[in-house]
C-alpha cells in the first residue's frame, strides 16, 4: 500500500519537478521535454483524486519556489500547474477534447493574465513585453555586429536595424495571437500524450469518450471568419488592423490542427507503421515553413473537398 502510494504521488512529483527544472536549464530537448511537465500531476489528480493531486501541485511549486526561486516557482504554477489540474478536471467530467482545450486555454490565459497585472502594478512593466523587447535589442545588436564583421556598409546595417525592430514591433502586438496558441498547443500536446499513457497502461477509463481526433475538423463557419479577419488585417488603423491580425493566426493554426488531423487519418487508414509515422513528422519539422502552408492549406481546402472522405 505505502509503495503504491510512493509510486503514484510522490514519483510524479519528483518527475514534475525534473520535466519543468529541464525546460530551464537543458537547451532545446529540456525545452521540449518541459512542454510535457503536467502529464506526471495529470495523472497524481486522475488516479489519486482531487485532493492529492492539487497537494502535488502545491508541493512541487512550494519546493521550485524554496530551492529555485519566486520566478520558477510562480512561472511552475501559472504556465504548467493551472494547465495541469484543468485538464485532469476536465477530462474527469468526461469533456469534448474541443471543451477540454477551450477550457484549459481560457483558465491558463486568466492565470498569465492576472501575473502580468501584478506586475505591472508593483514594477509598471508587462513583463512579457519587457522581455521579447530585451531579446530583440539584443538580436538587432548581434545582427548589426555580425553583418558590420562581415563588411556590410554602414547604411545597409541600419536599414537591417531598422527592418529588425519593425519585426519586434509586430511580433510585440501579435503576442495575444501568441500566448493563445501556445497555450492551446500545450493543451492539446498534454491532453494527446496523457491520453496515450492512460490508455496503453490504465485501460481507456476516463479517455473513453473522447472521441476520433482523427476525425476532428474545423467549424464550417469558421472559413468566415479567417476570410473577415484576413479582411480586417489589412485595414490601414493600427489597433484594428492588429485585432484581426490575432484572430487570423489564432484560425490558421486551428485550420493546422484540422491539416494535421487529416495527415493523421492517412497516416492510420493506410497503416503506416509508427515508426514511419514518427520519420513523417520529423521530416515536417525540418521543412516547417512550406510544411504549415501545405498543412494549413489541407485545414482550409479540406471544406469543399473532403479529403478524409476520399481516401476512404
Amino acid at each position: 500500500m505505502i509503495k503504491t502510494e510512493i509510486r503514484e504521488t510522490l514519483f510524479p512529483i519528483v518527475l514534475t519537478s525534473i520535466l519543468f527544472l529541464s525546460a530551464i536549464y537543458i537547451p532545446l530537448w529540456g525545452t521540449l521535454c518541459g512542454i510535457l511537465t503536467p502529464i506526471p500531476l495529470i495523472f497524481v489528480y486522475l488516479k489519486r483524486g482531487k485532493r492529492e493531486g492539487l497537494l502535488a501541485l502545491f508541493i512541487v511549486a512550494f519546493a521550485l519556489l524554496l530551492f529555485v526561486g519566486i520566478h520558477a516557482g510562480v512561472m511552475f504554477f501559472v504556465e504548467y500547474g493551472v494547465l495541469a489540474i484543468v485538464i485532469a478536471e476536465t477530462v474527469r467530467r468526461s469533456y469534448s477534447i474541443e471543451r477540454i482545450v477551450l477550457f484549459s486555454t481560457l483558465i491558463s490565459l486568466i492565470a498569465v493574465g492576472i501575473i502580468i497585472i501584478l506586475t505591472y502594478i508593483s514594477k509598471g512593466t508587462n513583463p512579457i513585453i519587457f522581455f521579447i523587447k530585451e531579446i530583440g535589442d539584443n538580436w538587432i545588436e548581434q545582427t548589426a555586429k555580425f553583418s558590420h564583421e562581415m563588411g556590410v556598409n554602414g547604411r545597409e546595417i541600419e536599414m537591417v536595424r531598422s527592418d529588425l525592430k519593425k519585426f519586434v514591433e509586430i511580433l510585440i502586438h501579435i503576442l495575444p495571437g501568441i500566448m493563445i496558441i501556445n497555450l492551446a498547443f500545450n493543451t492539446l500536446m498534454n491532453y494527446l500524450v496523457a491520453r496515450h499513457l492512460w490508455i496503453k497502461y490504465e485501460g481507456e477509463g476516463y479517455f473513453a469518450d473522447s472521441g476520433v481526433l482523427t476525425e476532428w475538423r474545423a467549424p464550417e463557419y469558421f472559413i468566415w471568419l479567417l476570410i473577415g479577419s484576413g479582411i480586417v488585417s489589412l485595414i490601414p488603423v493600427e489597433i484594428i488592423r492588429y485585432i484581426g491580425l490575432n484572430i487570423l493566426i489564432i484560425l490558421l493554426f486551428l485550420y493546422f490542427l484540422h491539416g494535421l488531423a487529416i495527415i493523421q487519418f492517412y497516416f492510420i487508414k493506410k497503416n503506416i507503421s509508427l515508426s514511419l509515422r514518427i520519420l513523417g513528422y520529423i521530416f515536417m519539422l525540418f521543412f516547417f515553413i512550406p510544411i504549415i502552408v501545405v498543412v494549413t492549406g489541407l485545414g482550409v481546402f479540406d471544406l469543399w473537398i473532403d479529403f478524409r472522405g476520399r481516401i476512404k
